[in-house]
């Protein structure tokens, strides 16, 4: 794999995760019925994610990097996620797109 498309795909996985914690911490702090800094910094990560796909038709612009760099496809499901979590985000995000 270039070291181009690695560095794509490594921020690429880096950002899933970020969104991950942040909703992972939204939810606790719904549960905990907290609100502070923390709540609003991941509320506006999420709002900034879904903008920049809304501003790019729903296309995530990593993908459109990765395929530059000569990915067979640079969707959300190649990315680095470990211990089969790519079977795992394959599986829901073909069950949430198709």
């Amino acid at each position: 794999m270039p070291t181009k498309l690695f560095f794509i795909k490594f921020v690429h996985s880096i950002i899933l995760w970020w969104q991950v914690v942040c909703l992972g911490y939204l939810l606790f702090a719904c549960i905990m019925g907290s609100f502070n800094i923390l709540v609003l910094l991941a509320i506006i990560s999420i709002l900034l994610n879904g903008l920049l796909l809304l501003l790019n038709k729903g296309r995530c612009p990593f993908t459109t990097m990765a395929e530059k760099q000569g990915a067979e496809k640079g969707s959300v499901t190649d990315i680095f996620t470990g211990l089969g979590g790519t079977q795992y985000f394959q599986s829901s995000y073909s069950v949430v797109h198709h």
